[in-house]
């Protein structure tokens, strides 16, 4: 039965399509014939009109000719005189000659007339004197029939058409008289009266095309004339009717495919609906059968609804009270049911229209679902009320957001710790509580204004972005923030990289936690291992770390100075953690220094009095070093200081100084006074210096080669600085050593 339907539905439409289209490709065909035989026809008659036009002329410019040679004069005293008069007034009476030429018995050219409109012309007087080949014919003395020859001029991009003949073959003392005419010039004029834009054509002779018009197109509408003969030439003609922009027959076929298919749908979709109209029960029946949801259809009835259909479903899912909702009306099934505000809700349904749904929890023990979802839609006259169990899906929704409520518990309650996701251009959008518990900022303010907040980010972070935008997890890196009441904050991002199956990066999640004690904790434990817990200064094991970092400096800049005989770059990385600038590289010098008398201040006081001393020296060497200078406690009573890109003229000016602050120094302990002195070794750092040890083994000896000793006596103390090198400083060894003394 279902075969049959289909096979009306698309057979009839399919039949109709065919014949109609037969009808309008029939008339397009007839059409496009006649309008051929036409645009046939119209070329024809302007190309018979042509050929005419062309032949009239041509035998009026020939007899001209013919008249010119019979009225030739035989006792004429000046011909070219008589020839040039009479050719000028032949040029002037009839239009089309390029040139008249008189060429005398001898075969060479005597005149050439040319008319005085600035026609183009092959042939001018510059040919006078010139044999008569020089025109491209060789005329026959005896032929009374004139000669011709087609020739193309370079110089004025025309065809030329050249005849002539013998003036008087019986009297060849005449000479010969020779015409031409510029082709082109003539076809343009003659054929723009004659022929309008509407058609193409072409004219040729001789294999040449000698005028043009658009272009022929090969469609079975070409007229070609047979050949004429225009100025003793034979002339091939081809014309064709241009195609009208519009082509009636193609534009009925193309119509008619259009209507034959519209009309074949049209008959297509009628069938159609007629065929579903019978089979839409049986397909309600069917889908209502195979329904997933309880159907019910309602009629009205006075104030209320009867049931009048239900599909087995409905059965399945009221099968605890199914008979007995059977035989009660809508009001009565919601009453039973315990939900008899929905009764309500389907009276509006039934009055306005608006579908109306809802999810239920139902508390009565004759059905089985616990959760069901009501949908009541206006069927015509009827209603249809449609109810799915739900149950599961609430089960898997209150298990799921118990879940969810765990796992923020979980988040939210971490110390010290938060998660985050990124997108994959790193802005943050979502974090957990832990962030206010860290930074003082709400969760929402810190994905917004992120970047505010941030005071450093690490040297690496493009490495970093790049291993992520590769789908790989790097390694922990450290971010410095500013927290909400200013404090200065640190926290650790472990970035994880999340992919989808085409392995492109869509998101960035991870954990950070607060690290902030952790790296003061490390700082702390740096500064201590690295610097002299009386005194603050660096220690003997930091100092011999970073002298040894300049040396390596030191050799590494002479090397590169050896190659370029200029210094222009210094590497400090080695030494980036004594804050040194990156200046120009001199040269460094290390003073090692020896207090005096510091045993005397131990011995008499104790060592809370030459710790107390050795603080306030400190301080007193504190303030002659600047930012790039390098001050380190090495012993008990012994200190170093390294300057750094100073010569040694420069650095003696500051130790003056130095010895004078030290030389003008009081110690007082309980009401006990102390004078102390320094000795310093000076010794340069360059080159040539071997190592670390050897270097401060030399300053140290130098300390001790004191070449001049002031003393003093009483209370008062005047201290005399002096100064000599070991030896001369132009044969000055590449290490070398200054001792000063300052005693009181």
């Amino acid at each position: 039965m279902l075969s049959k339907h289909n096979h009306r539905i698309y057979a009839l439409p399919t039949v109709l399509f065919l014949f109609l289209t037969f009808l309008f490709v029939s008339a397009g065909v007839f059409i496009q014939n006649d309008e051929r035989a036409a645009r046939i026809s119209k070329a024809q008659s302007v190309a018979e009109q042509v050929k005419i036009s062309l032949e009239v002329f041509s035998s009026e410019r020939i007899q001209a000719l013919h008249n010119l040679m019979r009225n030739w004069p035989t006792f004429e005293p000046n011909q070219v005189d008589w020839f040039n008069a009479q050719a000028l007034s032949l040029m002037g009476m009839q239009r089309g000659f390029s040139s008249l030429v008189f060429v005398d018995a001898s075969g060479e050219i005597a005149w050439v007339a040319t008319p005085s409109s600035g026609i183009k012309t092959r042939i001018d007087n510059s040919l006078i004197g010139h044999p008569m080949d020089a025109l491209g014919l060789n005329i026959s003395r005896l032929s009374e029939d004139l000669e011709s020859t087609l020739l193309y001029s370079d110089a004025a991009q025309h065809h030329f058409i050249v005849v002539g003949r013998a003036i008087s073959p019986q009297e060849p003392e005449h000479g010969f008289l020779v015409a031409g005419f510029d082709v082109q010039t003539i076809l343009t004029v003659m054929l723009g009266e004659l022929v309008g834009p509407q058609f193409n054509f072409q004219l040729n002779a001789d294999s040449a095309t000698l005028f043009q018009s658009g272009e022929l197109v090969n469609d079975g509408t070409i007229v070609s004339l047979l050949p004429f003969s225009f100025l003793e030439r034979d002339f091939y003609l081809s014309m064709q009717s241009q195609l009208s922009p519009y082509n009636a027959g193609l534009l009925i076929i193309m119509i008619g495919l259009l209507m034959s298919a519209l009309v074949s749908y049209v008959l297509h979709k009628q069938l159609k609906g007629a065929v579903n109209l019978s089979l839409s029960q049986q397909r309600y029946l069917t889908a209502s059968e195979a329904s997933l949801d309880a159907l019910l259809i309602y009629q009205p009835t006075d104030d209320d609804f009867s049931l009048v259909e239900a599909n087995s479903y409905s059965r399945y899912l009221f099968r605890g009270a199914c008979d007995v909702l059977r035989s009660m009306s809508l009001a009565e099934q919601t009453r039973y049911l315990g939900l008899s505000s929905e009764f309500k809700n389907a009276k509006n349904v039934a009055e306005l229209g608006v579908p109306y749904e809802a999810h239920l929890a139902i508390h009565s023990d004759k059905i089985a679902p616990q959760w069901i979802k009501v949908q009541v839609v206006k069927a015509g006259d009827n209603i249809a009320v449609t109810v799915r169990d739900v149950t599961e899906r609430f089960r898997a929704q209150h298990d799921l957001k118990r879940s969810e409520e765990k796992y923020r518990r979980l988040v939210d309650g971490m110390h010290r710790h938060f998660v985050y996701t990124k997108t994959v251009e790193h802005n943050f959008m979502y974090v957990s509580a832990g962030i206010e518990k860290i930074l003082g900022f709400s969760a929402e303010d810190f994905c917004a204004n992120e970047s505010k907040y941030v005071r450093q980010v690490p040297d690496e972070t493009f490495e970093i972005r790049q291993t992520i935008a590769r789908g790989e997890k790097p390694e922990p890196y450290i971010v410095h923030y500013q927290g909400k009441v200013g404090e200065p904050l640190a926290i650790e991002f472990s970035d994880t990289p999340i992919v989808d199956e085409q392995g492109l990066l869509v998101a960035v999640e991870g954990i950070a936690r607060d690290v902030t004690k952790e790296l003061a904790l490390q700082e702390e434990v740096y500064f201590q291992a690295n610097h002299d817990q009386l005194t603050g200064l660096f220690n003997r094991y930091a100092f011999d770390e970073k002298l040894r970092a300049i040396l390596d400096e030191t050799h590494k800049a002479a090397g590169q100075q050896g190659e370029s005989k200029a210094l222009n770059h210094v590497d400090f990385e080695k030494v980036a953690s004594i804050n040194f600038p990156r200046a120009y590289h001199k040269q460094s010098v290390m003073c090692f220094i020896d207090m005096d008398r510091f045993k005397l201040v131990n011995d008499s006081c104790g060592h809370p009095a030459g710790d107390k001393l050795l603080k306030e020296i400190s301080t007193i060497f504190r303030q002659y070093v600047n930012g790039q200078d390098l001050l380190a406690r090495i012993g008990g009573d012994e200190f170093c200081i390294i300057f750094r890109n100073q010569s040694l003229d420069e650095v003696t000016k500051r130790l003056d100084k130095l010895l004078l602050a030290i030389s003008n120094y009081r110690f007082v302990y309980d009401d006990k006074l102390f004078f102390v002195g320094a000795s310093i070794g000076v010794i340069e750092i360059n080159e040539s210096t071997q190592s670390a040890e050897a270097l401060i083994k030399a300053a140290d000896n130098a300390c001790y080669k004191r070449q001049t000793h002031y003393k003093t006596t009483g209370l008062s103390c005047i201290a005399k600085l002096s100064c000599r090198l070991t030896c001369p400083i132009k044969k000055r060894p590449p290490n070398f050593s200054i001792t000063r003394s300052c005693f009181v």
